[in-house]
């Protein structure tokens, strides 16, 4: 894989801005003036946490809970749980009135029942292969087989967010651009609120019963059995692809 975004350490001092929220600031100004792409910034911030690109061995029991629950993973998505499954990104945050805290974004490292229960109701929401890909302090993230990146928030509300994951990695989790994340509306993000416990509950009682046909495999089965999934044409997920074939 093309590592040339390492360049970009030579701007900085060594360590990871990212722990002192002062030092984060000073970064994060500094980089917007660097001439270089969204997504090698993008990549250059996860290499700060440790990420190299390379397969993670935390992958293995992702996918072992997610086949335990036939919950269909796409190819694209099964690149990105290869590369970043059980990746933490953490940053100092300063709240009211208290100390500052190291706050914790984790890329999705299991998956149990209620997980479960919540990542199907949604598939059958929106209609759309979805899988979990992160866990903020306030939302998951899901990459869906066209590309677009869904949330779920904690506030019961659901939309999708315009941009691809590097661009959603660039403003939200790295805070590079806060723009792209705040000069969106809810109408833009198509958020709607969503949270039907009636039909979790009934998932749940089904998957305990061993009879629960999941989302994926009634898709499927209108189509002969091929998962056929669409291919994102967003940038986010041609990188995936081209690490599947390095």
């Amino acid at each position: 894989m093309n590592q040339d975004y390492l360049k970009i350490g030579a701007h900085f001092p060594a360590g990871n801005p990212y722990l002192n929220i002062d030092s984060r600031e000073r970064f994060t100004q500094k980089m917007g003036t660097l001439n270089y792409s969204v997504e090698d910034k993008v990549k250059y911030c996860l290499s700060l946490f440790g990420w190299t690109g390379e397969k993670r061995p935390e992958a293995k029991s992702v996918f072992q809970d997610m086949e335990h629950y036939n919950y269909y993973i796409f190819p694209a998505a099964r690149i990105f749980l290869e590369r970043f499954a059980g990746l933490q990104i953490e940053y100092e945050l300063r709240a009211l009135s208290k100390p500052t805290e190291l706050y914790p974004n984790i890329f999705t490292d299991s998956l149990d029942e209620c997980d479960f229960s919540l990542f199907e109701g949604l598939q059958i929401f929106k209609n759309e292969l979805l899988v979990p890909v992160m866990k903020t302090w306030d939302m998951y993230i899901l990459l869906g087989e066209s590309g677009r990146v869904h949330y779920w928030n904690c506030d019961d509300t659901t939309g999708i967010l315009r941009e691809d994951l590097f661009s959603v990695f660039y403003s939200r989790l790295f805070s590079l651009d806060r723009d792209i994340w705040f000069r969106t509306t809810k109408k833009d993000r198509q958020e709607v609120s969503w949270w039907d416990q009636g039909l979790m509950d009934d998932i749940e009682a089904q998957v305990s019963e061993g009879t629960y046909v999941s989302y994926a495999q009634k898709r499927f089965a209108k189509n002969n059995g091929v998962p056929n999934p669409l291919v994102g044409k967003d940038p986010f997920t041609q990188w995936l692809l081209t690490l599947d074939q390095s």
